[in-house]
């Protein structure tokens, strides 16, 4: 079994979820009960408006959304830490490829859809309460009635449109090298915790976030230092003021680009040869002993 095989990696996927279902629907429910509880005693704090709240719960539910979200990604290799079960998965009839990314998969779309499916049972709750309370009373303008559901917010604020263009005058090249460079960062993140997941036992989490702090410094030192700019700009003079229209894409957008994606593939890269590396019996720390190979 030395060539990938997509049925065999969907019997092993599907293999995999059942044995981690009943941990994962727990988790699911225990979430919703959080955010559900959560947003409850917030209302019991006192909006001045509807829209007030929906701010906040949107702020909170998209704060703990990411952080939960690069939590599943650094925990990719949990589920198997311990020798019993790590031992029945290695031991699978299937390629190192197809279970690192049955792992992958698990941890970066089964989980990260549990969150949203958390997110919106949890608020979905918040939403029939107030609907059958009729917002506690509150004058007929600030009324939450059941349609004021978070979700529909929370969709519009999720990347890219977390990032907008800073310009008016949108040109093919800036549009398309704006998106490029979010998704390119977006892939170094995900890749970045996929390797501290894979590489540390403990607190893959805590160590891939403060290494994503550092790099994001160094980025942002670097390009000061250097006077880069991430955008093609000229100056303009209007009335005794003088503004910076955009023309396109700098050449600090190419090299982000660029450098990212040369890091997360690297990232990926190095997280599978870890896998691949992965033995029944590991130290206490990490799941790839340097020093034995």
């Amino acid at each position: 079994m030395n060539s990938f095989n997509i049925k065999r990696f969907a019997r092993i996927l599907s293999w995999y979820m059942r044995v981690n279902m009943q941990r994962l629907l727990m988790w699911t429910i225990g979430t919703a009960l959080v955010v559900f509880v959560g947003e409850m005693l917030m209302l019991s704090w006192g909006f001045s408006s509807s829209a007030e709240m929906m701010n906040v719960f949107t702020g909170m539910q998209m704060a703990g959304f990411v952080i939960v979200m690069l939590l599943m990604f650094a925990s990719v290799t949990m589920p198997i830490n311990k020798k019993g079960k790590r031992e029945t998965f290695l031991m699978l009839p299937a390629t190192n490829l197809e279970k690192y990314f049955t792992l992958v998969i698990f941890s970066s779309v089964i989980c990260v859809l549990c969150i949203f499916a958390a997110l919106a049972f949890g608020d979905s709750l918040r939403v029939g309460i107030m609907w059958l309370k009729e917002a506690q009373g509150g004058s007929e303008a600030d009324i939450c009635h059941w349609w004021d559901s978070t979700l529909p917010k929370l969709f519009e604020n999720l990347p890219p449109s977390l990032v907008p263009i800073p310009n008016t005058t949108y040109t093919i090249g800036l549009v398309t090298m704006h998106y490029l460079s979010i998704i390119t960062v977006l892939t170094w993140i995900h890749s970045l915790y996929l390797l501290g997941g894979t590489l540390l036992r403990k607190n893959a989490f805590i160590v891939s976030s403060l290494l994503m702090i550092l790099c994001v410094w160094l980025y942002m030192w670097t390009y000061r230092t250097l006077g880069i700019g991430t955008y093609d700009v000229t100056p303009q003079l209007a009335g005794d003021t003088v503004e910076h229209t955009i023309l396109g894409p700098g050449l600090g957008m190419f090299i982000k680009t660029f450098l990212t994606l040369c890091l997360a593939l690297f990232n990926y890269w190095a997280s599978f040869r870890i896998f691949k590396g992965v033995q029944l019996i590991t130290n206490k720390y990490t799941n790839y002993d340097i020093l034995k190979r």
